[in-house]
């Protein structure tokens, strides 16, 4: 009888470890092929337990598909953009102010000097400090869309 030792924390949640994919097959879950050749190739050196040459031969036969779609968002995602849309609001108010006084003593300037609208630097400055994956006129259209 072979003998059995406890897995560590680490083994347990490695997806490159036979005892996570056992686990998760027995709870219903299989790999999707990219998942299932790193497994493969990461325990190459080891003989293959018996129960998972159903899903290799699954892989081969093209059979195992990802989930379709688009992954959904997590709640940090959510978070990070309702705060990127705080900080948008805000920048552009303080883009307005700045603009507004810098016009108002002086002569105004020709337009050339403004290379982009307010909304679109505003958009992109709050983009960039918390890294969404988006363009400028995404998040607009994002947030012209939740009014």
């Amino acid at each position: 009888m072979p003998e059995q030792t406890s897995a560590s924390l680490y083994e347990l949640f490695d997806e490159l470890d036979v005892r996570y994919w056992e686990r998760l097959i027995k709870s219903g879950t299989n790999p999707n092929k990219e998942q299932l050749a790193a497994l493969i190739e990461a325990n190459a050196a080891k003989p293959l337990p018996a129960w998972l040459n159903p899903l290799i031969l699954k892989g081969l036969k093209g059979e195992l598909k990802g989930k379709p779609g688009r992954p959904k968002k997590s709640m940090l995602d959510d978070v990070r953009f309702e705060v990127a849309v705080a900080e948008y609001k805000r920048l552009l108010k303080a883009l307005a102010v700045r603009e507004e006084g810098s016009v108002k003593g002086a002569k105004k300037r020709a337009r050339s000097t403004v290379i982009e609208p307010r909304h679109q630097r505003a958009a992109k400055m709050a983009i960039k400090s918390w890294g969404l994956r988006m363009d400028w006129r995404s998040l607009l259209n994002e947030i012209s869309s939740k009014k």
